[in-house]
């Protein structure tokens, strides 16, 4: 079971000579919670996204061909669990069952959704715009190399969306999702 954490506020009861009052704790883009490192917070202020301040992984590909249906611009979570449903219901083929570095297990996707961090397993493959996100936010979250990363957003069955990680400037394409030459950084919501 997932653990989901959606407090940004946390309200604290304080009882003194039969008075209440409420101390309110509120996050801010920047701060450590959550497993991570908060890169956006919504417009309500009570939501956002928290990002691993380190990659999970090098030279990983996207998936395997086919179309998934993987197509959210701006939800990852969701695009993580369609290629993971996509891989599943294909699970017999040949290059599924392959043990090098187009087996399934070493995909983008499930690197993503088998991480624990700080007992959070709720973590995903950032969609595209998601993942424009943390570009914007790169000097602040750190450990970023000028690499590509992986988004979770498919283009069609053979390619996905990218971001190329360079200082100062976003380079954003589609990419071979059999290319095994991309990096990983997961996150979660709260």
């Amino acid at each position: 079971m997932k653990m989901v954490l959606y407090l940004i506020v946390t309200s604290v009861m304080l009882h003194s000579y039969g008075q209440t009052d409420t101390v309110v704790v509120v996050h801010k883009i920047g701060d450590h919670f959550g497993g991570g490192i908060i890169f956006y917070i919504d417009e309500t202020g009570q939501h956002g996204l928290i990002s691993v301040s380190y990659d999970q992984g090098s030279k990983i590909f996207w998936g395997l061909e086919g179309t998934t249906g993987a197509s959210f611009l701006s939800d990852g979570e969701q695009n993580t669990l369609m290629i993971k449903k996509f891989t599943e219901d294909d699970r017999n083929t040949p290059l599924q069952l392959n043990e090098g570095w187009n087996n399934p297990l070493k995909a983008g996707a499930n690197i993503c959704d088998t991480l624990v961090i700080e007992g959070y397993t709720d973590w995903y493959l950032p969609s595209i715009k998601e993942l424009r996100k943390m570009f914007n936010a790169q000097e602040l979250i750190g450990g970023f190399m000028a690499k590509d990363y992986l988004s979770s957003t498919e283009y069609n069955k053979k390619y996905s969306w990218n971001i190329h990680f360079a200082p100062n400037k976003e380079i954003e394409f589609r990419c071979p999702k059999m290319k095994n030459s991309n990096n990983v950084r997961c996150i979660r919501k709260f």
